[in-house]
């Protein structure tokens, strides 16, 4: 996610796995995918739009069974769901180190490694700029976190102390106002993290931080929930099975064209969010306006397959979606917060909403189906 202060960081490390998550945010939210093909030819946009306009026409009404050839989706393997009680146990202990108490130590000077609070201030030419400053911030030196000379700089320093680091942005750096260019960081390190305390597992510690009175109440509920995640991982694998069995012969044109509008327009929404730019937004999960398509496009793809086996299966089994199931899930949206039955119904359309209910029909088909191995 975009954050004023996370955005002077080069942050190289993680690059890849926000590009997965943002993918993945695509395929369940949309399951869709965007176009994977494009002129490369300069053109205008009037001919471009002219011609997706006529393509889309094409295979508006396309027949699923063009599309789809199924393969095996009924009594598919699948792994029983079992948690442990050391598998409940490692779950809470990572419950307690999240809740540690971070011991602050207020004197000596930095070293590499040390994790340090600190609050910094980052001008170019004189003024503040844009996402360069934040308060309380948890730095670890050595972590390359920030641009190069930023941890260097801060060892040596007492707590307590201000210090002033004169740094260049590398030339590549993702914000094209600060690539290359010259800048002054202010930096207080406020205090140095020394071993954090963890808690002990006791009524008092379940009873402050969670919805539970005992050790023993949580224990169960912390068991119920990691079998419910289980069982949905495996429901997701033979789910996935069931995709990878079965061939994709064509890919409309006007699914792909409808997955790239609405994944753009989640990033154009991110953005306006921020009070940035489309591109500012897409560089901070690896990618660009120009590479965006590229970037995302096998992922998509997968995303909108799914969508088509999940049409075929409810045709083959002659799914349907009642108008009474459909006002259901109006209702379930009221309920969740999301506005009145009336607004609802403005920004969803009826036929996106039945079509969705009947894809997680035929989902459920496939995993009812399912046998434990």
């Amino acid at each position: 996610m975009y954050s004023a202060g996370k955005n002077l960081r080069e942050e190289k490390g993680e690059m890849k796995m926000k590009r997965k998550v943002v993918t993945t945010i695509m395929v369940v939210s949309l399951v869709a995918m965007m176009t994977a093909c494009g002129d490369k030819s300069v053109s205008s946009k009037k001919e471009e739009t002219t011609k997706a306009e006529t393509q889309a026409s094409k295979d508006e009404n396309y027949k699923i069974s063009d599309c789809v050839q199924l393969g095996e989706y009924k009594g598919l393997k699948k792994e029983a769901a079992k948690v442990t009680d050391e598998d409940v146990d490692t779950y809470i202990k990572q419950q307690l180190e999240s809740n540690a108490e971070k011991k602050k130590i207020k004197e000596g000077k930095v070293k590499d490694g040390d994790t340090v609070n600190i609050d910094y201030e980052g001008k170019k030419d004189g003024k503040a700029f844009e996402g360069g400053s934040q308060k309380g911030y948890d730095l670890t030196i050595g972590s390359n976190t920030f641009i190069d000379g930023f941890e260097d700089g801060l060892i040596g320093a007492k707590v307590g102390e201000t210090v002033k680091l004169n740094l260049t942005f590398p030339k590549n750096y993702n914000s094209k106002e600060l690539a290359g260019k010259k800048v002054v960081f202010t930096v207080k390190v406020n205090y140095i993290q020394g071993d954090p305390i963890i808690p002990e597992l006791n009524d008092k510690y379940v009873k402050k931080n969670t919805n539970y009175k005992t050790v023993e109440e949580y224990k169960k509920a912390t068991n119920e929930q990691l079998l419910n995640e289980k069982q949905a991982q495996n429901e997701s694998a033979v789910w996935q099975e069931a995709v990878k069995n079965t061939k994709i012969k064509k890919y409309p044109q006007v699914e792909l064209d409808k997955a790239f509008e609405n994944i753009k327009s989640y990033y154009q929404q991110m953005a306006a969010s921020y009070n940035t730019d489309l591109d500012t937004i897409l560089s901070q999960f690896g990618s660009s306006e120009k590479t965006f398509e590229e970037d995302t496009k096998d992922i998509v793809k997968a995303g909108v397959a799914e969508k088509l086996v999940a049409l075929a299966i409810a045709e083959k089994e002659g799914l349907e979606v009642t108008d009474k199931e459909y006002e259901a899930k109006i209702d379930e949206f009221v309920n969740n917060g999301y506005g009145t039955k009336e607004d609802i119904k403005k920004k969803v359309k009826e036929e996106d909403l039945k079509q969705q209910l009947l894809m997680e029909k035929a989902q459920k088909v496939v995993i009812d189906s399912a046998v434990e191995k």
